[in-house]
């Protein structure tokens, strides 16, 4: 095989080494699954570096490219090592079927999910424009709340409303203090008038030849009266001057003030919507899921572009499993599974044979146990055995094996208490008969060693 053929093999869930042993027309499925399983690695890698390199916008570029670098790798080996297990494991397994079903489907949501994610990002790339200007609406939306939101928190109208009116008081008292009123002028010209005509009566007596003196005394009456007129008039001028200015004096203070408060309101106000505008120019971008949805939601053309968009992303990423299920098992699958399965037949036969000797075994143990147990019931059978075992250890006392012969001895006694243990009803037969074979051995021992002696 190449290079590319293994490198194909291997993304297509096989060894190279299991797959150069079968013709090529064998491992050509595999092939073209393995070459499915990179190009749906390779587009995921795209999306998953796009979206890292979306969703990490306000981070340097060198640190953008390293997201969105290691982005790609993780998912090229993911979805490299997820689909071609599944190929692999789909090809070789026995299972029923639902549980293949069972993971195609786990897996198909796992690339549902990742892509509505990555799409995410991949969408401003296509829609640029549209999610941009979207964008700026629904800040421009959302400032415009905010702002009606804080005037009315802050009761920025009602005080507006109050610098207004300490404004229009001031500018009122001030065309107030150029303006006389009627009634004072009324009086002041009165006052003129009757000094006009004290003036000119006194001037017709100059003129009729009265003395300077004589024309004093007489118009003396009349200069007292104009002097008073033009005294009251003055006095009401100057009061009202007065108050005019008293009153034009506290609306100056009122409309300070007020304007004062005004504008610690614009200045709360502005904070807070700087503040706000802040976040949302990082909330409100085109990779924005909020704007998206929104976008979606609004405008048809955008909503089917995306649909279309993310459907072909999801197809591509599928693609192994849409080929997986129209090639079906390939050979080299077929093959395996049928090896394994005689295998496990072959198991099987080994394990049912070798538990059927087993059964054979303790069938012969037990009735040979019964058997023993029925002879030493009678006297000539614990006769015999006494004479039997008696005989062997005979044949045995002049041999170096009388040493293995006690160890024998201690687990045959470990034996007879099984046996005593699990027929009670014998157990003085049996324990009469062994205890008879031991002493008859004990005398045996000290024969041979007396002889040895």
């Amino acid at each position: 095989m190449t290079i590319l053929e293994k490198i194909f093999v291997r993304f297509g869930g096989y060894s190279p080494a299991t797959a150069s042993q079968t013709p090529y027309e064998d491992r050509e499925p595999i092939v073209k699954l393995g070459a499915a399983v990179i190009f749906s690695a390779i587009v995921a890698a795209i999306n998953w570096s796009a979206a890292g390199w979306a969703f990490s916008v306000n981070r340097p570029d060198e640190v953008r490219f390293v997201i969105a670098f290691f982005s790609g790798i993780f998912s090229f080996g993911l979805v490299a090592v997820l689909d071609s297990s599944f190929i692999y494991f789909a090809d070789i397994s026995e299972a029923a079927w639902y549980k293949k079903v069972s993971y195609g489907v786990l897996r198909v949501v796992i690339i549902f999910l990742v892509s509505s994610i990555t799409s995410q990002a991949v969408i401003p790339f296509l829609l640029g424009d549209e999610l941009t200007a979207y964008a700026l609406k629904m800040a421009e939306i959302a400032e415009s709340n905010r702002i009606n939101k804080l005037e009315t928190q802050y009761k920025y109208s009602d005080t507006k409303l109050a610098t207004d009116s300490a404004n229009e008081e001031v500018v009122k008292l001030e065309e107030k203090l150029q303006i006389i009123p009627e009634d004072i002028q009324q009086r002041m010209k009165s006052a003129k008038r009757c000094w006009v005509n004290y003036y000119s009566k006194k001037q017709e007596l100059t003129n009729a030849g009265y003395l300077s003196s004589e024309v004093k005394e007489k118009m003396k009456a009349k200069a007292v009266a104009c002097a008073n007129e033009d005294n009251v008039a003055k006095n009401r001028l100057n009061s009202y001057m007065e108050d005019i200015r008293s009153r034009l004096t506290a609306a100056h203070e009122t409309k300070s003030q007020a304007m004062v408060e005004l504008q610690t309101t614009k200045n709360t106000i502005a904070k807070r919507v700087s503040y706000a505008r802040a976040i949302e120019d990082k909330a409100f971008t085109p990779t924005s899921a909020t704007v998206l949805a929104s976008l979606l939601e609004t405008d048809r053309g955008v909503r089917a572009k995306y649909y279309l968009v993310t459907l072909l992303l999801v197809t591509l990423e599928c693609l192994p499993f849409i080929l997986k299920l129209i090639a079906g098992r390939t050979p080299i699958g077929e093959r395996i599974a049928d090896d394994r399965k005689e295998s496990r037949i072959r198991r099987s036969m080994v394990l049912a044979e070798a538990e059927h000797e087993r059964c054979i075994t303790n069938a012969i143990l037990v009735a040979t146990q019964d058997a023993c147990v029925e002879v030493l019931g009678s006297v000539e059978g614990r006769t015999y055995f006494a004479e039997v075992f008696a005989s062997y250890m005979m044949a045995l006392a002049p041999t170096g094996a009388v040493t293995e012969m006690m160890r024998d001895i201690e687990r045959q006694q470990a034996d007879v208490n099984d046996f005593i243990r699990r027929y009670p009803r014998y157990a003085s037969v049996i324990a009469e008969a062994w205890t008879q074979a031991i002493k008859q051995t004990l005398k045996t021992l000290q024969g041979a060693s007396a002889s040895l002696g």
